[in-house]
């Protein structure tokens, strides 16, 4: 009577063990999928704080002009004659 006790005991403990696995695999994909959308929603608002510390408007400018797509577009706008 004992061991079937314990056997009970063993198997009730691996379905809270998976119980509990799936449940945070839940919290984990709900919270990813919270902060996702949360900066998605805020987005412009995120970047305009962001560029507004002038060391990294820096570096974006950087980053993004040595890009050729987009050099290639800017450039020529930026210092071409009005048509």
């Amino acid at each position: 009577m004992y061991k079937k006790d314990a056997v009970e005991k063993t198997k009730n403990t691996n379905y809270n063990k998976e119980k509990g696995v799936r449940m945070r695999v839940f919290i984990i994909l709900a919270s990813a999928l919270t902060v996702v959308s949360v900066i998605f929603k805020w987005r412009y608002r995120i970047v305009n704080t962001l560029l507004a510390i002038s060391f990294l408007r820096k570096i974006a400018i950087m980053i993004t002009m040595n890009m050729p797509e987009i050099r290639n577009k800017v450039v020529p706008n930026l210092f071409g004659r009005p048509s």
